[in-house]
């Protein structure tokens, strides 16, 4: 009986190496890959670097078109994206930055944030999504009180 311990635990034990094998392998195999994504990824960044963005970008053209659909957060996600995108190539004043995040905002919220006359981007997108929280704030009551009636 002693011996069939052995021989089962000998047999467990070359199982188990032979999964830990398995194992390593696949891990090196995973390693490999990863590698050559980022061999990938930094020669299309230095593609990106040395040639610039594609001809027919309009990252400038998109930026100020661009125009809030849902919640302010949504807008300045996409605003910050083409921004960067555009400031990538080419140079714009916060004065500038402010103006295009503004005239995007929906009607309600451009007004307010424009009579406080903002003079940076981060004081613009405060005071849109203050005036957004407001303005969700009194629909819903609104949607209460036309409830309860």
């Amino acid at each position: 009986m002693g011996d069939e311990c052995v021989e089962m635990l000998a047999n467990k034990v070359a199982n188990l190496a032979s999964s830990v094998s398995s194992q390593q392998q696949t891990l090196k195999e995973l390693q490999e890959m990863i590698a050559a994504l980022h061999a990938r990824l930094d020669h299309i960044a230095g593609l990106y670097a040395r040639y610039g963005p594609m001809e027919f970008d309009d990252n400038f053209g998109d930026l100020t078109k661009l125009k809030q659909i849902g919640i302010v957060r949504e807008y300045e996600g996409y605003f910050e994206r083409l921004l960067s995108r555009w400031l990538r190539v080419g140079r714009l004043p916060p004065s500038q930055q402010v103006g295009c995040f503004i005239s995007g905002l929906k009607d309600h919220l451009r007004v307010n944030v424009q009579a406080l006359k903002p003079t940076s981007l981060s004081s613009a997108v405060g005071l849109a999504r203050l005036y957004g929280a407001k303005c969700h704030s009194q629909l819903i009551q609104r949607r209460k009180k036309g409830l309860l009636n």
